[in-house]
């Protein structure tokens, strides 16, 4: 049994307790192996961890509840920084303004890019992404926008493709990545998801490191419009300027 911490909030005490009964060996947990764990009763523990997957801290998985996606959000929090996100939030709301499609802010998560923060599009017919959900490295334009600068690149995509079972062409990705470092900025049209498209560029910081990748996504019929997607590069290139530029960073072209 793991010891609970106590403060004057009994209910924040034995959510903790939840979270904290996971570790590298445990990825899930039911109610009566957490209410053990815990010292808690089995109705409480059934009726604490209904509530926190309904606010994402814990997901069903049909044999319990694993971690959930708040976590990862918060994670990724800490993983750019709170000084990234403040930095890049007021250009993601301008950009959703300007053009009516998402905006997201994605980090790279070991072999996985996942979105931290999202400004969503209010059109009826609009891109779904979600925050903390873990996306393939191997298809994308914020892939490429998170990786063009990184030595190990070719190996986390070829990794990435070789789990998913899709194949991999080192020579045609090798010069998406240089277009990137001439360009600034990625596409992606029908890459992930037929029907969707996205336009990205990097986030770095004072360091020159990339830490981050915004980018902007909607449908596909709407990106294939010149007109469009040109509005869309522009806007993603200016608002990841102005992100690098409030982290005292330099944009790299």
């Amino acid at each position: 049994m793991t010891s609970m911490t106590s403060t004057d909030v009994g209910v924040l005490d034995k959510v903790m307790a939840i979270l904290n009964a996971y570790d590298e060996r445990t990825e899930t947990l039911d109610p009566p192996t957490a209410a053990r764990i815990t010292g808690m009763t089995t109705p409480t523990a059934y009726r604490l961890m209904k509530a926190m997957a309904a606010h994402g801290l814990v997901t069903p998985t049909g044999h319990g509840y694993s971690l959930g996606p708040a976590l990862l959000h918060l994670g990724g929090l800490v993983t750019v920084g709170q000084e990234a996100l403040r930095a890049a939030r007021p250009h993601m709301v301008d950009l959703r303004n300007q053009i009516n499609e998402t905006v997201e802010l994605q980090v790279l998560v070991s072999s996985d890019r996942v979105p931290v923060h999202l400004e969503e599009s209010t059109r009826p017919v609009r891109s779904a992404a979600q925050v903390g959900v873990h996306l393939p490295l191997h298809k994308g334009s914020s892939s490429r926008s998170l990786l063009a600068w990184r030595p190990d690149a070719v190996d986390l995509v070829r990794r990435s493709a070789e789990e998913a079972g899709d194949p991999f062409d080192e020579e045609r990705f090798t010069q998406q990545l240089r277009e990137v470092r001439a360009r600034g900025y990625a596409v992606g049209l029908g890459e992930r998801e037929a029907e969707l498209a996205a336009a990205s560029a990097p986030v770095l910081d004072d360091s020159g490191e990339v830490v981050a990748a915004l980018t902007v996504s909607g449908t596909l019929t709407r990106f294939e419009e010149a007109e469009h997607l040109e509005t869309a590069i522009t806007g993603v290139l200016a608002a990841a300027r102005a992100t690098t530029g409030d982290l005292g960073g330099t944009f790299p072209i």
